[in-house]
């Protein structure tokens, strides 16, 4: 909800009184707003294109205590900066951008150095001051084909500016009907179905946001540094229509009504408390802002491999055995697994850091036990401790004065029931608190043999006052709240030693990627809200939160084959990629539903685990660079205005170079998929290759293997298009590969189990397009990228990662591979065995012939063809990480050029 804005502003009219003060990195201005308050208005530049601007609360500068920007861990070049001024204007400049503040009327704008504008602000509203605190800033809109993206977890498309709509800022627990209730204005509108699709707000709140001018236009990165409650207004909230019996019915169903008329030419975000604190990122590419928001607010910790993989959960009382037994079936039926997430009922009475010892006698044991199978196990805990006199948790943060107060009679500590009943909340914004929490969370994790610790229930539904007097208000830590508890809890894992650590948390703000991923929250099992996944887990992604997923299947309500199969599909190559599902629900684990959705969803599980170097690679350049592991199109290929609408935005990518367009309709026999403009594209069957039947055999002495080569001659599609595809049948996942690029991956035929059996193999598929002869190089996006997977880098016993970079080049009818070392020892290589496979299109030349040598050298050497286009690279030739390979096109040979081993079709 948010009150209109003539009743939470004063006035706008403001005006610049006296001359700027000229500081270290930019300016100091006097503003006098209609109150006549006079606050001072710092401009100060951190980069050439990257400018913080700060407003001063009763004359001093004050911080907003927020967890965004890092401490300590800001390093920035000193900057040149300019300012001048004159009787109507002031400019504050570097060489890349100057902001410039108009002084009758008060206005407030940017430009690039090429003239083209970051920022506009409507002249006496670029800043105005709440009655009740805090403020609102009002920015122009250049057209109704611009874009703005970003915001944290919201519903709807990317795009928040087409949406019709206005949005919150508040973390929100959508199944607390309490909650939930005072952001329903209009019952009857879909919108305000708290289950539903199009509600807000959810669970991350994150005031960061791009501001792109038209379609394929140069962008502006904004972050409000400020946790409090914000609105983002886009236009005047639509009332109510009339009661259809009386004399105005309604102009159309509530679906298709709009909650809002757009202000079309400019939006405000407004905030309701707390101080001024911006910062203004010039861009021009959304790249490099959130590499900049990284570099600002932080990035995500290396990610131990394992959590990359399959992982089973479900709210459910599950013992000991069902546990063992669960995990025993997805090894019987070959499916990869990972972890299994034990949900609140594996506690004694839902008392956090307990065990039901009925369920589970000896939790070492079990964790211990699927250990061994290479499973790891990772359970919840909520941040309500039960009030009981002897109850360890209770007794030791009530003596320590480390719970939350009451928000509206601070005298007294805030009680309120959730599943133990009555309980008390520490205040996980008071550094004690933190201290006390990461050891409890070190010794839950150390005693009971766990990997991982899942924080939910983590943004507050009751009014918590916080400080050890209760001096803060609600307002001001509710949107902090999950953050500093995963914050907490991952410090305490960090104590256990080495190893990687993992949280996942269901609420956050800014900074919250450097402590813990988050997950969608409580979504349901729907079309809508598989729909609903890619654009919400995409916005996410480039609001600075890298590892993000979806219950797989739907967490509330029955599930069903096909849905759960689309799912598996669509979460492909998410980051986290958890199947869950609330208590009460039928099973719905990959192999519930029987033929033929039980092999689509394993298909979906193995073709992961075969992708997993591509993934890891992708999520280490998130935690090295700060790019999105999922990301929507627009963000890796700018240049494409088509990018910015449907049906783009039901697609992601990862890396520059794959597109996954999964079917998200029942029953579809069609797909209509958008290619990004520049590239061919390589439509690639890998996930139905996992479920290939036999169609060569190789034979060495003195045994034989069966195997099933994949395909590897593909339909090709040119970019900047639409394409509909036909036969979406329950295999079928519509996978696109850049031609040029070269994607690593796990062998077809040694697809392991779990992180923790990773095989020696590495298959290199190099994707050729119908490219001129003489093409130039060209580089592919990811490189590849080598380590244990398991140590924190930098840490005792950790393996130096090793970075591959690869480059594709073609003339003459040959087209040559370059590996290049471009970090760390050749040692991590050590034992890998690589397979060059070559893609090409249907009816085009494959490999006839393949040479290797030195990078930078001629390739004289042969190299062996194990079959249909597939060259293995010598250990000898790959061992240094730098190496070339020239393949000879022309009628594929199939013959092998070991002794003793021949290909039969």
């Amino acid at each position: 909800m948010s009150e209109p804005l003539s009743n939470a502003v004063e006035d706008r009219a403001v005006r610049v009184v006296g001359n700027p003060i000229a500081t270290e990195k930019g300016a100091e201005i006097t503003l006098e707003f209609a109150s006549l308050v006079q606050e001072k208005l710092r401009c100060e530049f951190l980069t050439e294109d990257l400018v913080r601007m700060h407003l001063s609360t009763k004359g001093a500068f004050i911080d907003n205590e927020t967890p965004a920007v890092q401490v300590g861990g800001l390093s920035f070049p000193s900057v040149r900066v300019t300012c001048n001024h004159d009787a109507n204007q002031i400019r504050v400049s570097t060489s890349k951008m100057t902001v410039v503040f108009d002084c009758l009327p008060f206005a407030v704008s940017a430009f690039r150095a090429d003239g083209s504008c970051v920022f506009a602000s409507y002249p006496n509203q670029a800043l105005a001051l709440r009655k009740a605190g805090g403020f609102a800033i009002t920015r122009r809109c250049n057209s109704v084909q611009d874009g703005i993206y970003g915001l944290g977890e919201k519903f709807g498309g990317l795009n928040r500016l087409r949406q019709g709509r206005n949005y919150t800022l508040w973390n929100l627990d959508i199944y607390d009907k309490l909650a939930a209730d005072p952001f329903v204005l209009d019952a009857d509108h879909p919108a305000y179905d708290h289950k539903g699709v199009l509600f807000d707000p959810l669970y991350v709140s994150i005031p960061f946001y791009y501001h792109q001018a038209g379609p394929a236009g140069p962008c502006g990165g904004f972050f409000v540094d400020n946790t409090y409650r914000a609105h983002v207004l886009f236009g005047e909230p639509c009332p109510r229509p009339a009661d259809p019996e009386g004399p105005t019915p309604p102009a159309s169903p509530a679906a298709d009504r709009p909650l809002c008329r757009p202000y079309g030419d400019r939006f405000t975000v407004h905030f309701t408390g707390g101080a001024y604190v911006e910062y203004i990122f010039g861009g021009p590419q959304m790249a490099a802002i959130l590499r900049q928001y990284g570099a600002l607010t932080g990035r995500m910790k290396a990610p131990p491999l394992w959590a990359l993989g399959n992982h089973q959960c479900r709210w459910h009382p599950y013992s000991d055995g069902a546990l063992r037994q669960l995990a025993d079936q997805f090894r019987q039926r070959a499916l990869p697994l990972d972890a299994l997430w034990l949900d609140i009922h594996y506690m004694d009475g839902y008392r956090i850091c307990t065990w039901d010892r009925q369920a589970y006698p000896s939790p070492p044991a079990t964790t211990g036990a699927l250990k061994e199978q290479g499973v790891r196990v990772v359970t919840i805990i909520d941040p309500g401790v039960k009030q009981e006199p002897g109850y360890p948790v209770y007794d030791e943060g009530l003596a320590g004065g480390l719970f939350c107060r009451d928000g509206d009679h601070p005298e007294r500590l805030c009680i309120g029931p959730v599943w133990p009943g009555d309980c008390a909340f520490p205040d996980f914004t008071r550094p004690e608190t933190r201290r006390w929490w990461a050891d409890r969370m070190r010794r839950h994790a150390a005693e009971n043999g766990l990997a991982g610790i899942w924080v939910d229930m983590n943004e507050p539904c009751y009014r918590l006052a916080f400080g050890p007097n209760g001096e803060r208000p609600p307002e001001w830590g509710h949107n902090q709240y999950g953050t500093l508890m995963a914050r907490a809890t991952d410090e305490g894992l960090q104590a256990l030693g080495p190893e990687r650590t993992f949280v996942l948390s269901r609420a956050g703000c800014p900074g919250v990627q450097r402590y813990a991923a988050n997950w969608l929250g409580d979504n349901r099992a729907t079309w809508d809200h598989l729909r609903a996944f890619i654009p919400m887990a995409a916005g996410l992604a480039i609001s600075g939160q890298p590892f993000v997923g979806s219950d797989i299947g739907g967490f509330g309500g029955p599930s069903h084959g096909e849905l759960l199969a689309r799912w598996y599909q669509a979460a492909l190559l998410a980051p986290f990629f958890r199947n869950h599902s609330s208590h009460s629900m039928p099973d719905q684990y990959p192999w519930s539903f029987g033929a033929p959705w039980d092999a689509a969803a394993g298909a979906a599980i193995r073709c992961r685990y075969r992708l997993l170097p591509l993934l890891y690679s992708a999520a280490m350049q998130s935690a090295r660079v700060g790019d999105p592991v999922l990301a929507p199109l627009l963000y890796h290929h700018p240049a494409d205005p088509a990018l910015a609408g449907s049906p783009a935005e039901r697609q992601y990518a990862l890396g520059p170079d794959l597109v996954l367009a999964p079917v998200t309709d029942p029953a579809a026999t069609t797909w209509d998929v958008q290619l990004p403009a520049g590239a061919e594209w390589a439509e690639w069957s890998c996930l139905a290759q996992e479920h290939t039947q036999v169609s060569w055999v190789r034979t060495v002495a003195p045994f034989t293997l069966a195997v099933a080569p994949p395909a590897t001659e593909h339909p090709y599609h040119p970019g900047g298009g639409l394409v509909r595809l036909g036969g979406m049948g329950p295999l079928t996942v519509p996978l696109f590969v850049r031609a040029g690029s070269v994607v690593a991956t796990y062998p077809h035929e040694e697809v392991p189990l779990g992180a923790d059996s990773r095989p020696a193999g590495r298959e290199l598929h190099l994707f050729l397009g119908r490219g001129p002869a003489g093409a130039a190089p060209q580089a592919t996006g990811l490189p590849l990228w080598e380590d244990d997977g398991a140590i924190r880098p930098g840490m005792p016993g950790a393996r130096t990662p090793a970075l591959v970079q690869f480059t594709v080049s073609r003339a003459d009818g040959k087209v040559r591979l370059e590996g290049r070392l471009a970090e760390g020892p050749a040692q991590a290589l050590a034992g890998l065995v690589f397979t060059l496979v070559l893609h090409h299109p249907q009816g085009t030349p494959g490999v006839m012939a393949a040479h290797g040598g030195p990078l930078g050298g001629p390739a004289t050497e042969p190299l062996a063809i194990e079959g249909p286009d597939r060259v293995r690279l010598p250990e000898g030739l790959t061992a240094g990480g730098s190496f070339a390979v020239e393949v000879a096109l022309g009628p594929s040979a199939r013959i092998s050029r070991n002794p003793g081993e021949r290909w039969v079709g």
